[in-house]
């Protein structure tokens, strides 16, 4: 199938040989990106993903995707967070049934799941290609998160913490620090409708896993 890339959250150019979505990059081939950000562009979370019309959603259905990262310059965040051991999760979103009936609505002669599990009531979740996974924190040790949703727009994800003695806060949504910080919360939500990536601190008082 032909391929191109798209990035999200990059305030870059559209143009080859940077982020042009018109671009067609054939079977057995391959094309060196190379996008310049600008100085002036906020650090922050994004992410990249096969950008073909008409397949762009199975692609991203079946975990096509990766996470695009711009760093933060040096003493750009508060000390807190800027020395948190750094956590990054691509959440994925794998509904079978929901992924063929997309296949099927475009007619698309070419789309199959191989040997496994098949079938519409086929729901599964991954974080970083892992099942379950898990993350530890020591006791007032503090940690940021990168998250990034990518899934089903049907189907909405709220990350919880399920301890009391632990306090998550909001640092930024869709790759933008917000103005508020530090805003407690309860939830990182990840709404339905779009895809979504956003940026929490996460601090406990005894150990957390």
């Amino acid at each position: 199938i032909i391929e191109s890339l798209h990035f999200h959250g990059g305030h870059v150019s559209g143009e080859l040989p940077s982020d042009d979505i018109r671009l067609k990059i054939a079977p057995a081939s391959s094309y060196q990106y190379q996008t310049t950000f600008p100085k002036t562009h906020m650090p922050g979370t994004h992410w990249v993903h096969p950008h073909v019309h008409g397949a762009a959603a199975l692609h991203v259905f079946n975990g096509a995707a990766l996470a695009l990262i711009v760093k933060d310059p040096p003493n750009y965040l508060p000390p807190l967070i800027e020395e948190s051991k750094e956590v990054l999760m691509l959440l994925q979103d794998f509904d079978l049934g929901r992924t063929q009936a997309v296949a099927d609505e475009m007619k698309d002669g070419k789309f199959s799941f191989g040997p496994g599990r098949n079938g519409s009531n086929f729901n599964h979740r991954t974080v970083n290609g892992q099942y379950k996974p898990e993350v530890s924190a020591r006791p007032n040790e503090w940690m940021r998160w990168r998250v990034i949703y990518v899934g089903h727009n049907t189907h909405a994800m709220n990350l919880r913490i399920r301890d009391e003695n632990c306090e998550m806060f909001l640092l930024a949504k869709d790759g933008i620090y917000i103005q508020d910080f530090p805003r407690l919360i309860t939830v990182t939500p990840i709404p339905a409708e779009t895809i979504r990536w956003s940026e929490t601190s996460i601090g406990s008082n005894k150990p957390m896993r």
